[in-house]
C-alpha cells in the first residue's frame, strides 16, 4: 500500500475516534521504511513493530526477498529509523516480534536483540501450526527456546526489558484461580476480524493457513456487517471454541493459565476441529513449570499458589 492511500485510510478511521477507541499498530519487516513513513506514523501515533527472527544468519534463513537475498540488513535499517523516532518522542514505544525457530538457541537470540540492537520490548511467537501441520519431532524444542530466553531475562533483572509472552503468563501464574478465570473470560470475549485493503471482511487471518475454505465467498464492508461474520457458522464455531476447553485439558493444572493453548489454530485438527489439546502442550507444560519453580525458589509465590502448584514444584527445570 502506497503512503497516500495508507494516510487516507488512517484519516478515515480516525474520524470514528469519537465513537470508539482506536489505536493503530503496524507490524512490518521494516525494509521499506523511510523518513516519510516515520512522519506519517508520527502524525497518527502508529505503534510500529519490527519482525526479526534473530541475528543475520538466523533471520536470513527464511526471511528472504523475491531475489532470494536475505533481508536482515534492510530490516535493521528500518529498526534504526523507528528507534530514533521513539527516542525523539515522535513514535510510541514498540519493539521486535520474533517467531520461534525450534532449531535456534533462545538465549543467544535474546542477547542479540537486547545487547546488539538495544531493543527493550520483545515478543516471541509460537508458529501457526495445527495438528495437521505440526512436526512432532520439534515437541519440547520450543520450551528449550523459551526457557533459555527466560534464564537470560531473569539474570538481567532489568525492569526496563519487557517480554510480552513471559510477562503475560507470569501475571496469570501469580493470580488466584478466580482472577485467572476472569481474565480467561475476558480474553474469550474478544473477536478478531480481518478487513483487507479490498474492503472484504474475514475471520482472523491466522486461520487462513489452517482452513482456506473459511476465506472463500468473503463478505464486503459495503454490503455486510461484522456481526454477520460473527454469526456465521464458522464464527459461531470459533466463538464456542474460545469459551470451551478441549476435553483433554480437563483437570490439567495449567488449564486456567494456557486455556487450551493460546490460539485456536494450535488446537485445530480436521475432523475434531478445536476439541484437541494444543500442539505445544508439552512445551507449555515445561515453560510454565519452569516459571513456577523459579518463583518458588525466589520466595515470591503466595502460600495458596504454593499449594495449588505443589504437584509441579521441583519437577521442572529451575533456573540458577
Amino acid at each position: 500500500m502506497k503512503k497516500q492511500r495508507f494516510e487516507s485510510m488512517l484519516e478515515k478511521l480516525s474520524t470514528c475516534s469519537d465513537k470508539v477507541d482506536i489505536e493503530f499498530y503496524l507490524q512490518t519487516n521494516g525494509m521499506l521504511l523511510d523518513e516519510e513513513w516515520i512522519a506519517l506514523f508520527s502524525r497518527y501515533k502508529v505503534r510500529v513493530g519490527i519482525s526479526l527472527d534473530g541475528n543475520k544468519e538466523i533471520n536470513d534463513r527464511h526471511r528472504i526477498d523475491k531475489k532470494q537475498i536475505g533481508t536482515y540488513e534492510r530490516s535493521i535499517s528500518g529498526l534504526r529509523l523507528v528507534q530514533a523516532a521513539i527516542s525523539e518522542g515522535k513514535l510510541p514505544e514498540s519493539g521486535i516480534l520474533c517467531v520461534i525457530n525450534p532449531e535456534v538457541d533462545g538465549g543467544s537470540t535474546y542477547r542479540h536483540f537486547v545487547d546488539d540492537l538495544g531493543v527493550k520490548n520483545l515478543d516471541f511467537l509460537l508458529p501457526d501450526e495445527s495438528h495437521d501441520t505440526f512436526n512432532t519431532a520439534n515437541s519440547g524444542k520450543y520450551a528449550n527456546f523459551l526457557v533459555s530466553v527466560f534464564r537470560e531475562w531473569v539474570a538481567d533483572n532489568n525492569p526496563n526489558i519487557s517480554i510480552r509472552f513471559l510477562e503475560y503468563h507470569l501475571h496469570l501464574l501469580t493470580r488466584n484461580k478466580a482472577d485467572r478465570r476472569i481474565q480467561r473470560d475476558y480474553d474469550a470475549s474478544k473477536y478478531i476480524v480481518t478487513i483487507s485493503s479490498d474492503a472484504t471482511i474475514a475471520h482472523d487471518d491466522i486461520f487462513r493457513s489452517m482452513n482456506p475454505k473459511m476465506f472463500t465467498n468473503l463478505l464486503h464492508v459495503s454490503e455486510s456487517s461484522i456481526s454477520e461474520l460473527y454469526l456465521s457458522s464458522d464464527g459461531k464455531q470459533i466463538d464456542a471454541a474460545h469459551k470451551t476447553l478441549p476435553d483433554d485439558c480437563t483437570g490439567c493444572i495449567w488449564s486456567d493459565v494456557c486455556r487450551g493453548g493460546y490460539h485456536l489454530i494450535h488446537r485445530y485438527k480436521e475432523g475434531s476441529l478445536y476439541n484437541n489439546r494444543s500442539v505445544y502442550c508439552h512445551d507449555i507444560d515445561i515453560i510454565l513449570g519452569t516459571m513456577v519453580n523459579t518463583m518458588s525458589k525466589a520466595g515470591v509465590l503466595r502460600k495458596e499458589l504454593l499449594e495449588e502448584f505443589s504437584g509441579v514444584i521441583n519437577d521442572k527445570i529451575v533456573l540458577t
